[in-house]
């Protein structure tokens, strides 16, 4: 497959949006100077835990996404190469 500057696009821009949009709402519910990491208190200002929230949001919906635009383009390819008119099949799925 391969990635042009559109698909590129159409999946960082949406998952930007979506990572601030959970941002917004993982840290309306969590007080970040209240977070403990496996006990122990994280001495990390409001800012810094707001950033590193946002671009694990951020990098995690991009994985997915490329995931989904691959999976997509596979099954694309897939479809191309299948054909069954050639067969005479009158039930063919698509």
């Amino acid at each position: 497959m391969k990635f042009n500057a559109a698909t590129v696009g159409a999946v960082l821009w949406p998952a930007f949006l979506g990572a601030a949009v959970g941002d917004a709402i993982l840290f309306s519910v969590i007080d970040p100077e209240a977070v403990e990491w496996f006990g122990a208190h994280v001495d990390l200002s409001r800012q810094g835990a707001y950033t590193i929230g946002f671009f694990v949001l951020w990098f995690l919906i991009v994985g997915a996404s490329f995931v989904s635009v691959w999976l997509y383009a596979g099954s694309d390819e897939q479809r191309r190469n299948t054909s069954y008119h050639d067969q005479g099949d009158s039930h063919a799925p698509f």
